[in-house]
């Protein structure tokens, strides 16, 4: 999330953020299996209420909700219906093949379940998208690189 959330944030549109995020989430457990696998296993939906998902996209549903974007729904019902069409995804990612465009696919079909007309969640899904740059030198860089070393500390 503290990797997405900076892009999401490009964007003051509320129905722009959600499918960024969904994009984002999906494009990156397709083009690195370890992440996904991690987040599969979060334990959705009984997180911690400190987890960032729980106050990010909440942010950005309760906005589209305010901004008329979204039908008015209580805010659990619309982050399940959100995080659990990203969580599907990964599982459907992590378990076969799946078209290239099935992150906006997803994305749109989140869109139109808040409310979202069809033509506009289509045109907003599949729009262009900003990269998701993963860089530095962090345990998650070395992970993907597969550069990490196991190691146990001289001691």
């Amino acid at each position: 999330m503290r990797l997405i959330d900076p892009i999401v944030q490009l964007s003051d549109d509320p129905v722009n953020r959600i499918a960024t995020g969904v994009r984002l989430a999906l494009r990156r457990s397709r083009q690195h299996p370890v992440i996904g696998g991690f987040v599969a296993r979060l334990g959705w939906p009984n997180l911690p209420a400190d987890q960032l998902v729980l106050i990010f996209v909440p942010r950005d549903l309760q906005l589209g909700m305010t901004q008329g974007k979204f039908v008015v729904m209580e805010v659990s019902a619309a982050l399940n219906l959100t995080i659990g069409a990203v969580m599907g995804g990964i599982h459907t990612i992590l378990s076969g093949s799946v078209p290239d465009d099935y992150p906006e696919q997803a994305a749109m079909t989140v869109l139109m379940g808040l409310g979202v007309g069809r033509q506009l969640a289509r045109k907003t899904a599949f729009s262009k998208l900003k990269p998701l740059n993963i860089d530095g030198d962090g345990l998650l860089v070395q992970t993907l690189a597969g550069t990490t070393s196991h190691k146990p500390k001289a001691g």
